[in-house]
């Protein structure tokens, strides 16, 4: 695998205290990283603790620690849309935080695969030759990535999804819950490819399909 540098051995901060939150620290707890804190800006789960690890308020305290000494992961998930998270990040981006990348050791990750700053790999996933999974990706719990496919950056793999070879899936594009995306088959951005949808044509930028075989429903 590249682009895993010693920087994810830094004292990490997660943003946002989803549910997805817990699968990022539960992945970075099993990497054996340390977890300062997690920001929300929910005043309600300000002094709580998800996995043993406290929720603070406001996301302005990440800038009382230096940039150098601690790395950034997005706790925020996808329900309808990854761009937001893109939102997110802007804001560290420009104060000169980095992004650092997790990998939980149960997934399956040929050598040669290329993985981004900010990426998020999960439990079970299983990436084959020849990918590339560009900045700030999730592949979610279990999902199935063949060879030679693109991730482009902010877009989500969702639990169980299937793409098979050759499959390009532009920007912060999200693809459901057991999806299948058969080779070669472009997603476009933003996009939205429905839970257990079986795609086998092209998808245009910001449409959202279902079904089987997926239909435009948006």
């Amino acid at each position: 695998m590249e682009n895993l540098t010693p920087q994810n051995n830094l004292p990490c901060i997660v943003i946002g205290a989803g549910g997805h939150a817990k699968v990022v620290i539960s992945a970075l707890k099993a990497t054996n990283q340390e977890v300062l804190f997690i920001t929300d800006k929910d005043k309600s789960l300000s002094g709580t603790k998800i996995l043993g690890v406290p929720v603070v308020q406001d996301d302005e305290c990440i800038f009382s620690h230096s940039p150098k000494k601690v790395r950034l992961y997005l706790g925020v998930g996808t329900s309808t849309s990854c761009f937001h998270r893109k939102t997110i990040w802007n804001k560290f981006l420009h104060s000169g935080y980095s992004a650092g990348i997790v990998i939980h050791p149960s997934a399956a990750v040929s050598e040669d695969v290329k993985i981004d700053h900010g990426s998020q790999i999960m439990a079970h996933a299983t990436i084959q030759p020849g990918c590339h999974i560009k900045a700030f990706s999730i592949i979610n719990t279990g999902a199935q990535i063949d060879h030679d496919c693109t991730i482009e950056a902010f877009s989500h793999i969702g639990p169980g999804a299937i793409l098979c070879g050759q499959v390009k899936i532009n920007e912060a594009a999200f693809i459901g819950a057991g999806a299948t995306i058969i080779p070669s088959i472009s997603i476009g951005s933003k996009s939205v490819i429905g839970a257990g949808s079986a795609v086998i044509h092209d998808i245009p930028a910001s449409t959202k399909v279902g079904g089987n075989p997926a239909k435009v429903l948006r």
